[in-house]
């Protein structure tokens, strides 16, 4: 867990880390903006006492929430800041005290409670951490919470607090279109000063398929190439560094995000239990792992557990079967597909 409060540290700007304005993004921005205006103005309570940030795994949640925190204590050097991810706040909330202390007393009055992947909350603390939203939101106080999907996709997640979360607002972030990404590539070599020539923006846009943080891994090894290379940095230059090959998808990189999309560990993942919150979830990463990997029907099997053929078979016809009547899972499977492919 992250605190901050009360250290008083140089003026920054919004986009001192580069993060850049694109249509992807743009809600989240102005959201962001406005809650740091009401906590830095210490008003009775916000317009939105809580704010729900859901995206895929790099489309810059934890940079905003980041730039909120940097923002209030820039501006507001008394104020009191918790951040920390959902699944130890959790065993906070659930787990005794040895002095018979009450650690959820912070939680409950710091002026600014950041809860990152609320997906990943025990199942246990759900009771707590509602009872938690609800004291926050009946002071007026403000918490920002972050998320792999929207409150209608955590279906794992109990009606009582996914409508509670539903209740705030809710802005989503988009993976980057190949616009944005060529724009985001663009504007953050000429924030390091990198030179380089326009078939550079088209790989970096190709190469990283709408995700934020490869986009800026990628333009930070470009940085340290540019220290030794000529300018302008050409993609021969890059590909002679070793640095210009397509990174290969695998397996374990598909089993980690599909997990991550829906809120449980790889071990769940890959574990034999036909209970529908881990069944559904490895059946989806089969069927995109048929659709975006070579391997075989065997080799996928094998990947998720030691199943045969036969059940990745019937997984990708679960999936197709599905694909039918739900209208909301094409744009899942195709947002999972666009960050994997």
């Amino acid at each position: 867990m992250k605190e901050r409060n009360a250290e008083r540290r140089p003026p920054s700007s919004w986009l001192r880390k580069g993060f850049v304005s694109l249509p992807e993004n743009r809600s989240a921005i102005h959201a962001i903006r406005r809650l740091a205006i009401s906590v830095i103005r210490s008003k009775p309570g916000p317009a939105f006492p809580l704010l729900l940030l859901h995206g895929l795994p790099g489309t810059g949640k934890s940079h905003l929430i980041n730039m909120l925190l940097e923002r209030v204590i820039d501006r507001r050097p008394d104020a009191t800041a918790r951040i920390i991810p959902a699944r130890d706040l959790g065993r906070i909330l659930i787990e005794p005290t040895h002095d018979g202390s009450s650690p959820i007393q912070e939680f409950r009055d710091c002026d600014l409670l950041i809860v990152e992947d609320v997906q990943h909350l025990p199942p246990q603390a759900v009771a707590a951490f509602t009872g938690l939203v609800d004291h926050r939101n009946s002071r007026r106080k403000t918490i920002v919470v972050t998320a792999g999907s929207g409150p209608a996709m955590m279906t794992h997640l109990p009606t009582r607090l996914t409508s509670r979360l539903a209740g705030g607002l809710v802005v989503g972030l988009l993976p980057l279109s190949s616009v944005g990404r060529q724009e985001l590539a663009r504007r953050l070599c000429e924030k390091h000063h990198i030179q380089v020539t326009p078939d550079v923006i088209d790989w970096l846009a190709r190469k990283t398929s709408g995700s934020v943080r490869s986009i800026v891994g990628d333009i930070a090894r470009l940085k340290e190439l540019a220290r030794t290379v000529a300018p302008p940095l050409t993609r021969n230059a890059i590909i002679a560094a070793g640095l210009g090959e397509e990174d290969a998808l695998t397996i374990d990189l598909l089993v980690d995000r599909v997990a991550d999309h829906f809120g449980i560990s790889v071990k769940q993942m890959k574990q034999r239990d036909r209970l529908r919150r881990y069944l559904w979830p490895r059946q989806v990463g089969m069927y995109l792992a048929r659709r975006l990997t070579k391997l075989s029907l065997p080799g996928i099997g094998r990947c998720f557990g030691g199943y045969d053929h036969t059940t990745v078979m019937h997984a990708c016809r679960k999936v197709e079967d599905r694909l039918q009547f739900d209208i909301g899972l094409p744009r899942e499977l195709e947002e999972l597909a666009s960050q994997l492919a």
